[in-house]
């Protein structure tokens, strides 16, 4: 019976520590979608009204702060780029620097 309470009481623990770290990340979705100054009203929405929602933080992000840019160029290096030799990294000093030219192995 003990065993069982302590199980209880640790699942109970690790869900209250997943709610108060999820918590601002929430908070921060539900604030983008808010009007600007919505979110520092008093007491501010947990959510932003049915009729008030807009995307117009997003739209400034991808326009006039060219996050499709930076969005790009980020999956340009991470995933779709030119594969770097695996000689050719940090790892290998100076030596990686030769290796990819092509004169040296590691």
């Amino acid at each position: 019976m003990r065993r069982k309470l302590e199980a209880v009481a640790l699942h109970a623990l690790v869900i209250w520590a997943a709610i108060l770290t999820a918590a601002p990340l929430l908070w921060m979705v539900s604030a983008s979608f808010m009007r600007s100054g919505a979110a520092t009203s008093s007491p501010p929405p947990l959510l932003p009204a049915a009729h008030t929602a807009s995307l117009e933080h997003y739209r400034a992000l991808f326009t006039s702060q060219s996050l499709g840019r930076y969005l790009l160029n980020s999956l340009l290096i991470a995933g779709g780029g030119p594969r770097w030799p695996a000689t050719a990294s940090p790892s290998c000093g100076s030596r990686g620097a030769i290796a990819y030219s092509g004169i040296w192995c590691c």
